[in-house]
C-alpha cells in the first residue's frame, strides 16, 4: 500500500457511512519529478464519486511546493 492509497482510502471512508470498509480495487500512480531528501512532502486527495458499491478518488503529491506524483484509485465498498 502506498501513501498515497492510504489518503484516498481515508477519505473515502470520511464520506462513507460509519463501519464501512474499503477494498482497492485499482490503484494507478503517475510519477512527475523527484522528491529529494528533506523536502516537505503534502499528500492531498480528493473523493470524486462515491456510490453503493464503488468510491472513487485522486490526490496529487507535491514536494516544496512542485507537483512530483498524481494518483487514481477504485475502492470496493464493503
Amino acid at each position: 500500500s502506498t501513501l498515497a492509497d492510504i489518503c484516498m482510502g481515508h477519505s473515502c471512508r470520511a464520506v462513507l457511512p460509519e463501519g464501512t470498509s474499503l477494498l482497492t480495487v485499482n490503484l494507478s500512480v503517475d510519477f512527475l519529478g523527484v522528491a529529494h531528501p528533506g523536502a516537505w512532502l503534502e499528500i492531498v486527495a480528493e473523493v470524486i464519486k462515491t456510490g453503493r458499491n464503488l468510491c472513487f478518488a485522486e490526490c496529487k503529491i507535491t514536494a516544496d511546493d512542485q507537483l512530483r506524483a498524481r494518483a487514481t484509485a477504485t475502492f470496493k465498498v464493503v
